[in-house]
């Protein structure tokens, strides 16, 4: 299963939904999860997207960790649950200049993630590279686990600096 998830960011995030639209019909045996926010879906959803727009925090934990892939925006809090679960997501930042946020912070977050190898950024990819990630790396998962508080702090001595 793929899980993708926008946040509760009230701004519409339409670039990850055609994405996830383009994955759905390309990996049509694949079910897909999506929890959508404020972002309308307004075309028709093949049948292996399944969406809803806001989903429990349990809701989500138990996604998150039975999701074979995960797919997001940049906020910090979904990619520090990510990180803490040991899963490397796939991650598109919101982006001012396409009205998608009050500023760039979510691509300044999603740098010091990939700098880390914390996540996979696809913000500028094209679709059929992305595609190709998926049928190619069946599990996106860390091998080289680091211990959550240590990780954490390096994190937060980055980001403070």
């Amino acid at each position: 299963m793929i899980f993708a998830t926008l946040g509760n960011e009230s701004r519409e995030f339409k670039r990850l939904v055609d994405l996830l639209l383009f994955i759905a019909r390309n990996l049509s045996k694949e079910e897909i999860f999506f929890q959508n926010g404020h972002t309308e879906i307004n075309s028709k959803t093949p049948a292996n997207l399944k969406f809803q727009k806001f989903i429990s925090k349990e809701m989500f934990k138990e996604k998150l960790i039975n999701s074979r892939v995960v797919i997001t925006h940049a906020g910090a809090g979904t990619l520090l649950q990510c990180m803490e679960s040991n899963i490397v997501p796939l991650v598109m930042p919101r982006r001012y200049e396409l009205h998608e946020h009050l500023n760039n912070h979510q691509l300044e977050i999603l740098n010091e993630f990939s700098k880390k190898n914390l996540c996979i950024n696809i913000d500028k990819m094209k679709r059929k590279e992305i595609l190709n990630i998926l049928n190619n790396k069946p599990n996106f998962t860390r091998t080289n686990f680091i211990p959550k508080n240590l990780l954490l702090k390096k994190l937060k001595k980055t980001i403070m600096n």
